[in-house]
């Protein structure tokens, strides 16, 4: 096999920002500030979700480009979600409705809820590595499969 002559561009710390996560569906996010958007990768987004305040390190990539890790969440945007309810091998999750928050909320095993119903739910545990949250259910908004539900 042959190798590649080019050589990869190294990455360059320029410092902290702080800035809002924008996040979406598919794991990665930006984070904007002032002065740049920082792109961030799936793998670095560290347990932060959408319209969280966030400190993120920014290097510098090729082409003047920015990338990050979010190194710190300071401010949450939300301590509740609205979700589907379903079952995983005899555990529930509430699955967000919106699609920009990729992290799923595990229910208490006692929680008395069927699979299908839609709920709002309390973040007691926000997400880390793994991507789960834990919470409790707060209202039962209605079943999936209503059509007044959206």
């Amino acid at each position: 096999m042959k190798k590649s002559k080019r050589k990869k561009q190294p990455e360059s710390a320029i410092g902290f920002k702080e800035g809002k996560f924008e996040a979406n569906q598919r794991g990665y996010g930006f984070v904007i500030t002032e002065d740049f958007d920082v792109f961030i990768p799936p793998r670095q987004v560290g347990g932060a979700m959408h319209g969280d305040l966030v400190t993120v390190q920014v290097f510098c990539k090729a082409k003047g480009s920015f990338e990050g890790r979010i190194v710190k969440i300071n401010k949450r945007a939300r301590d509740r979600i609205i979700g589907e309810v379903e079952k995983r091998k005899k555990r529930k999750f509430v699955i967000p409705t919106d699609s920009r928050i990729f992290y799923r909320l595990l229910l208490p095993k006692n929680e008395r809820v069927r699979e299908g119903t839609i709920v709002e739910a309390k973040i007691k545990r926000f997400p880390d590595k793994s991507r789960i949250m834990g919470g409790e259910v707060l209202r039962v908004i209605g079943q999936a499969k209503d059509p007044n539900i959206q």
